[in-house]
Order: C-alpha cells, then structure tokens, then sequence
C-alpha cells in the first residue's frame, strides 16, 4: 500500500489498475485472471475490455466481475464491436481509476508477486513513471511441447533508471536487445493519458506494433526503470497476434508503417540526437528499398543453413 499522503489511498482508490483486453480468448482467460486474483498485493482493480469476442470468452469475463464486483470491472465496446487492439487498450487506459496501470494480455499469466514487487520499486525510485523486467518466454504450457522456456532477461544493464532517450539507443524496436513483454509494465497513468496513449493511426490492421509506438513515447521523454526480475509468462501460441501477423505475411508491411510513425514522431518531437536518427535510418533502409531487403533475407538464409551444417 502507498503512505498516507497518497490521494488513491484516501480517496479508496485503487494504487494499480490492471487492464486485460480480449477476443475470443476463451482458452486462456480464466488463467490470466486467476494470476491477477493470486497477487500477493490486493491493491488493484482489474478491467476486463472485451473486443467484440463472438465465443465463451464474453461470459468469462462478465462472470469475474459478477463474482469480484468491488475489483472487476467488464467493459466493451458500443455494439460489441471488435476495434482492435489498439482502441481496446486506449479504452482500458481512459476507464483505469489507479496511479499506475499494469497490461495483462489475455493469453499470459503473472507470477504472484508482481504486483507487490513493482510497486516496491517504484516507491524506491519515483522519478520513474515507467518500470519493466525480464519475462518467460513459456513454452511448456503445452504438455507435448518438447521446447523449454526461455528468459532472454533485458540484454542491457539491469536494475537500474535510463533517462529519457537512452532506451532508444540501446533496445529493440532499432537494437538488437528484446523489448519489454506487454505483460511486464508498469506504468503512470496520467504520463501515459498526457502522451496520448497508443496513437490513433495504429488501427485494428496496423496492431502488432502498437505496443512499440507506445514505449516510444515512454523513452523519448521519461525515465525508465529496468528490472532482472522475472513477473510474468507470455504464452507463445500459433494463435497469438503476433504469430497470425507473421503466417499471413504482413510482417514487413506492418513494421514498415511503425517505423515510419517512429520517424514522423521523432520530428514533432524534435528529436536531435544523431545517433537515434541513426539508427532509425538504418532500421528503414530495408523498407525504402526493396533489393537491399531481398539480399539480407537470402544472407539470413545462408548462414541459417550454414549453421545446421
């Protein structure tokens, strides 16, 4: 809990707000919500925005909120509509009632300290309004899964605060090192409501990176805290957003976009760090130009095969 100067506690509001969106997530949506049940902090409310979901997962979720009326919250859109990833989470962001919202994707699971050891966090260090860790990559929930889990950890130095602009140099979506799981942030909800949240271009076709235009905004003007520790499982599925993008080869076409947005922003931002333009410039290089991209994939395929041998 936050000390007694905190306007959430006296006010009894929640300290975090957790929002899980959905869509015909029937399959695993009892077990992402039974995660949140199971933090070791009660601390928080949890809204249940449902895309339009056509299968059982729409009753799931209103059950929850009949069950836990005080914390659970079920939320749609006009008409049942399905919008897409990107309106559903600006829906639970403007919905959200706590100081910080936390993402739980409907298809992974928290371990049952996150909440509590988050927050510990951000108390120790409050100049950030942003906070992630380290996740599993969970292969094993399928009992005939022969790959293990896997935890890349952060491939940056870990435990520590960046301050604005310096995640840009060192991560994914223009390094080498992975991004944050969606699963694993923390953040303030009054930065991220007077950032925008996710931008409106990022449409129910243009979703996979959506989460991406999102940190953007995060690591070009805030501080953020990076974690070792480990909070979550994301679940990796052939039905997942991700995998569909890649099966239907949309891939390329929807990166592409991001990092035009990417470039876009960085000039209204007037960003004038050279060695983000930079690295963002190299990032499009493939995209702008057709050939150049056809010649790193049939090299990426040389030396795959060259590997095996």
């Amino acid at each position: 809990m936050l000390d007694d100067g905190d306007p959430h506690m006296n006010q009894g509001l929640p300290t975090v707000s957790v929002v899980t969106i959905f869509f015909n997530a029937g399959e695993f949506l009892e077990e992402a919500v039974e995660s949140v049940l199971a933090q070791t902090c009660q601390d928080w409310e949890l809204l249940l925005v449902d895309d339009g979901s056509s299968d059982g997962s729409s009753a799931i979720a209103r059950r929850y909120a009949d069950t836990h009326p005080t914390q659970i919250r079920y939320l749609e859109h006009s008409g049942h509509q399905n919008l897409g990833v990107p309106k559903s989470r600006n829906t639970g962001l403007r919905n959200a009632r706590g100081k910080y919202v936390a993402w739980l994707d409907s298809d992974d699971v928290w371990l049952p300290h996150k909440l509590s050891r988050q927050l510990e966090i951000l108390r120790a260090h409050p100049s950030a309004t942003l906070l992630y860790g380290a996740s599993t990559y969970w292969r094993s929930w399928q009992r005939e899964q022969i790959e293990r889990d896997i935890t890349p950890g952060a491939g940056i130095e870990a435990d520590r605060l960046y301050r604005p602009q310096e995640l840009l140099r060192l991560i994914y979506p223009l390094l080498e090192a992975p991004a944050p799981c969606v699963s694993s942030l923390i953040f303030r909800r009054d930065v991220a409501l007077a950032l925008g949240g996710i931008p409106a271009v990022f449409c129910a076709d243009r979703q996979l990176y959506e989460d991406q235009a999102f940190l953007v905004k995060f690591y070009l003007s805030e501080t953020i805290y990076v974690s070792s520790e480990i909070w979550d499982r994301y679940r990796e599925h052939p039905t997942s957003c991700c995998a569909k993008v890649i099966g239907a080869g949309k891939y390329d076409a929807v990166r592409g976009f991001f990092l035009n947005w990417f470039a876009d922003y960085l000039w209204q931002q007037r960003c004038a760090d050279p060695r983000i333009w930079w690295h963002l410039k190299r990032a499009q290089l493939p995209y702008q130009h057709p050939y150049y991209q056809r010649v790193l994939q049939f090299l990426a395929r040389r030396f795959a095969a060259s590997a095996k041998d």
